[in-house]
C-alpha cells in the first residue's frame, strides 16, 4: 500500500498501539549488539528487550521499531511489565503516578531554594510549586478512590519511595514466603482498578 494512503495509516496506528514487550522480534536493531537478555546480576542488573518507536526519524517518516535493552532490576513497575504480569494500560497508570508524585516532590524542593532572581520570579516558583503538590493530592483521591485506602499505600510505597514487595511484606508482618507474592498481587490489582478509573473518570489530569 502507499505510504500515504489510508491503508498505510491503518499500520501506523496499529504499530503505535504496541506495548514495549509486544511482538519485541519483529523490531530492528541498527547499532550495536544489544546484551545478552535476561542477563541477571542480583539487585543490579537484569536485562530485559523492549521495542519502542524509531527514536529518529527521517523527513517525518517513521520506520520499523527499534529494540533497546532495559534494566529492570530496580523499577518494579518495569519488571511487571516486561515479564508481562500486567497490561499496558496498568503500566501506563502507574508511570502517570509516578510522575505525579515526582513532580510534586520536585516542586516542594524548588520552594525552599533561596532566591535567585526578582521576587516576582521566586513567587512564581513556588506558585507552581504549590500547584503541583495540589495536583499531587487531587490525584491520590482519585488512586484511593479507585483502589481503597491499603491499595493507594502500596503503589505509593513502590512507586514513590521504591520499595519493594519483600520491604513492605516485612513491615506488615505477612512472612518472608507468601507475604511478597501478597503484595505483588495486590500491587497488579491496583495497577488495573486504577487504568479503570483513570479511563472512566480523569484520563485528562495532568501537571
Amino acid at each position: 500500500m502507499d505510504r500515504d494512503g489510508s491503508g498505510g495509516g491503518v499500520m501506523v496506528a496499529q504499530r503505535k498501539n504496541y506495548g514495549r514487550y509486544d511482538r519485541v522480534e519483529e523490531a530492528v536493531h541498527p547499532g550495536p549488539a544489544l546484551p545478552r537478555a535476561p542477563k541477571r546480576m542480583k539487585e543490579k542488573v537484569e536485562i530485559v528487550v523492549a521495542a519502542v518507536d524509531d527514536p529518529n526519524p527521517l523527513g517525518g517518516e517513521k520506520l520499523r521499531r527499534q529494540r533497546v535493552a532495559v534494566n529492570v532490576a530496580r523499577d518494579t513497575l518495569e519488571r511487571e511489565y516486561a515479564y508481562h504480569r500486567i497490561s499496558t494500560a496498568a503500566y501506563q497508570a502507574g508511570r502517570t503516578f509516578e510522575r505525579i508524585l515526582e513532580a510534586a516532590q520536585i516542586g516542594a524542593g524548588s520552594a525552599s531554594l533561596e532566591r535567585s532572581g526578582g521576587a516576582g520570579d521566586h513567587e512564581a516558583m513556588v506558585a507552581k510549586a504549590m500547584d503541583r503538590a495540589e495536583a499531587a493530592v487531587e490525584f491520590e483521591a482519585h488512586v484511593r478512590s479507585a483502589c481503597g485506602q491499603h491499595g493507594a499505600l502500596i503503589l505509593r510505597a513502590i512507586l514513590g519511595d521504591g520499595q519493594s514487595f519483600a520491604q513492605i511484606a516485612a513491615a506488615e508482618a505477612l512472612g518472608v514466603k507468601r507475604g511478597p507474592s501478597k503484595i505483588a498481587c495486590e500491587f497488579r490489582e491496583a495497577l488495573i482498578a486504577l487504568a479503570k478509573h483513570l479511563e472512566g473518570q480523569c484520563g485528562g489530569l495532568t501537571l
